[in-house]
């Protein structure tokens, strides 16, 4: 069966279909998580904005095998990253009224690790496979460099180097590939501990950019010049797309 989300050009709401028929919609909110299975289940999660003439207060809601369950606000004042349900568990990660990081597990709010001198720059949400759920965000050390960070509940996963702006992470086994940037613009891909550089004029617009499938991996370079024609990597080897557009997204397929 095929699974997908709609929402409309203008205004607020969401619908559900399989194969084409809607099963499920709303009104207000919109999705904000891609379309995942969790528990065997079609999962996605939406928000949904205040509004005063209807009676609505902000909130996050999970859409889960017909059932639309409201995530509790973890604090007074708190701000939510992200949120998913993960095996059955409700993880929500968010700051509090002091911009503090945290992570709730099924309502149980507990304070993110930092780097030693470093202060929360911004959180930006989690990622997951089959056997695991990591959250992701920046720090900001005394120096004033951003760092992206990995946290495995709340303990440090993964660090990256100071400079590199990570656009989306990707869980691959244990490992944590990274598709990003330099300060000087450079393109980068960061797997096992080691960089690759890209040629200057690309850029990785959004995760849609990178998939990985047993350790081979495809990326696409989205060129900032229309002079540039689109490329994309797979497994560290250049190619050029001879097509007269871009290139937004790639996808393995089993064979």
């Amino acid at each position: 069966a095929v699974h997908t989300i709609g929402a409309p050009r203008e205004g607020e709401g969401w619908t559900y279909r399989i194969n084409g028929v809607i099963t499920a919609s709303s009104e207000t909110g919109f999705p904000v998580t891609e379309l995942y299975i969790d528990a065997g289940m079609p999962t996605f999660g939406y928000r949904v904005h205040a509004d005063d003439f209807y009676g609505l207060e902000d909130g996050c809601h999970i859409f889960q095998n017909g059932q639309k369950l409201k995530v509790p606000p973890p604090g007074p004042d708190s701000e939510i990253a992200d949120f998913r349900l993960f095996r059955n568990t409700l993880y929500v990660l968010f700051t509090d009224d002091e911009g503090k990081p945290f992570i709730s597990i099924n309502g149980e709010n507990e304070p993110i690790e930092l780097p030693e001198g470093t202060e929360c720059h911004s959180l930006k949400g989690f990622i997951c496979d089959d056997n695991a759920i990591y959250a992701t965000g920046m720090v900001e050390d005394a120096s004033g460099n951003i760092i992206t960070i990995v946290w495995s509940g709340t303990e440090i996963y993964r660090s990256f180097e100071p400079g590199f702006y990570a656009t989306a992470c990707y869980c691959e086994d244990a490992n944590i590939c990274a598709i990003g940037h330099l300060s000087d613009s450079t393109p980068v891909f960061c797997r096992d501990g080691e960089y690759t550089e890209f040629p200057e004029g690309y850029s990785f617009p959004s995760g849609s950019f990178a998939c990985f499938s047993e350790r081979h991996y495809c990326l696409s370079l989205f060129p900032n010049s229309a002079s540039l024609p689109p490329v994309y990597v797979i497994d560290g080897e250049i190619f050029t797309a001879d097509i007269n557009g871009y290139i937004f997204s790639v996808c393995t397929e089993e064979t």
